[in-house]
């Protein structure tokens, strides 16, 4: 059991963190730039903007900022793909599911934090049941600005009712390390989608949650654990 009497909130990035959905992104925002655009993705290429909103992603793919248009039609082409896909090809990071459970069985406070619309999170909560342990998420629709912007983690913490030093943020991405840093939060960073050299801005930087506790997470929101990996 933890010893931790004041326990910090955990605010828990989505794709790479809680699942594992890396290629099933992939895959979708290929097929659909190739086929609006006849553009080509290359693997690199879209790992290089993994944890980006859909509209600095698709900055990138094309070269400049997408209008509106193109923005609802080919972002929403690929999140339709991705939700249709979901269920066969992403699947929970087993190691990080064993921390949300135990961390919600001491009762921590925990929410969810990303980068992708509503629809992809509501449908992660239906598909994989993560209702029973998240009570609230903040996505890219209720914010101004993506990550790396720091809005998304403010936005969590404000959810939660904690302050933003009391938080731990859990990634995966160089740019939500960048969000939770912004944020003034203590971050957490798995080396799921990013190499190390990316994530240094990282208060702890680790292969997966196995093997660490409760209490690893709040000594990182007390200042006690600072970059190292482990």
């Amino acid at each position: 059991m933890s010893n931790v009497k004041n326990p910090p909130a955990v605010i828990w990035d989505m794709d790479g963190v809680l699942i594992d959905s890396g290629d099933l992104h992939y895959y979708t925002w290929r097929d659909a730039l190739g086929e609006e655009l006849g553009l080509s993705l290359t693997r690199s290429e879209f790992d290089a903007t993994f944890g980006t909103d859909n509209f600095n992603t698709l900055a990138q793919f094309i070269g400049r900022d997408p209008s509106p248009q193109e923005l609802a039609r080919l972002a929403g082409r690929k999140e339709a793909a991705y939700r249709e896909g979901m269920r066969q090809h992403v699947h929970p990071i087993q190691a990080s599911m064993e921390m949300v459970e135990r961390l919600h069985e001491r009762g921590w406070k925990q929410i969810v934090a990303t980068s992708a619309p509503r629809e992809n999170v509501l449908a992660m909560m239906d598909v994989f049941g993560f209702d029973r342990w998240f009570g609230a998420y903040v996505c890219v629709d209720d914010v101004a600005r993506g990550k790396p912007a720091p809005d998304i983690f403010l936005k969590a913490a404000e959810r939660l009712g904690a302050a933003p030093g009391a938080c731990v943020v859990i990634e995966d991405s160089t740019a939500g390390v960048q969000a939770a840093r912004s944020a003034g939060m203590a971050c957490l960073a798995l080396l799921t989608t990013h190499p190390a050299e990316s994530l240094q801005a990282a208060d702890r930087i680790v292969e997966s949650l196995a093997g660490l506790t409760p209490d690893d997470l709040a000594a990182l929101a007390n200042g006690r654990d600072r970059v190292k990996m482990g």
